[in-house]
């Protein structure tokens, strides 16, 4: 597996230009070694429901500037995949973007950017993305995060998927239904949950799916919610390749 800590792409090529940041902040997001990290000044939008968020199991760090981070898709298809980091709560404007290959680890060192501001671990989610759609809609690719500071171990295969979603608004009665895809539709369901049904998610607040003993394929995870104090419904679904 080729490790990707040196300017071994065009980083221009997948920097979000439309992101507004300051030039003059040391932090402020900006080409890094081998990724664009840092902060930027305002949201540019957001979906009603979004995914911030996607491992196999807990994604979690220790903060300490000597800290690397190993970021390892778990896909089994040959191309490259668009990792971002992001910050959940709405107003933490913090972004990592990197592009690696599937057979590729991405080293995403601490010291620059999240150690410098003290961003501790469950206020930062991290996705990865293949360039294929089905329908139009993005497929997600389950990321592997070790730290340097870490006991090394074997990976364990069973670990449960970590979904984490973020709202734009207040919403109550989350619920989710998980199933396959066939040719390019949701299939037969293989399970069905409501998170908390009587918590409310404020904007920004973490929203998390554990997902434990899926099979291998592609999944659809269909999450729908009820905007609070009215009857407006939201829903969404989202594509996640799981590869055992």
């Amino acid at each position: 597996m080729t490790f990707i800590n040196n300017y071994s792409f065009a980083f221009n090529n997948y920097c979000d230009n439309t992101l507004k940041i300051n030039n003059n902040s040391s932090i402020a997001y900006k080409h890094r070694q081998n990724r664009c990290e840092g902060f930027y000044i305002s949201e540019v939008g957001s979906e009603t429901l979004c995914i911030v968020n996607i491992t196999k199991g807990k994604f979690t760090y220790e903060l300490d500037q000597t800290n690397i981070l190993k970021v390892v898709p778990l896909s089994n298809k040959n191309q490259r995949i668009k990792i971002r980091a992001q910050g959940i709560p709405l107003k933490l404007y913090y972004r990592m973007d990197a592009v690696i290959e599937t057979n590729q680890i991405l080293d995403w060192p601490l010291m620059d950017v999240i150690y410098h501001q003290k961003l501790i671990s469950h206020k930062i989610g991290i996705t990865g993305k293949l360039g294929d759609k089905i329908k139009n809609r993005d497929i997600y690719v389950p990321l592997q995060v070790t730290t340097t500071l870490s006991k090394p171990k074997s990976f364990n295969k069973q670990q449960p998927l970590y979904l984490i979603l973020r709202s734009s608004v207040a919403v109550e009665n989350v619920q989710y239904k998980t199933s396959l895809i066939s040719g390019k539709h949701c299939a037969t369901i293989i399970n069905s949950e409501t998170i908390l049904s009587e918590s409310t998610f404020y904007p920004g607040d973490p929203i998390t799916i554990i997902l434990e003993n899926m099979p291998e394929g592609n999944l659809c995870i269909d999450v729908s919610a009820m905007e609070k104090n009215t009857d407006n419904w939201f829903d969404q679904y989202f594509i996640v390749q799981n590869q055992k």
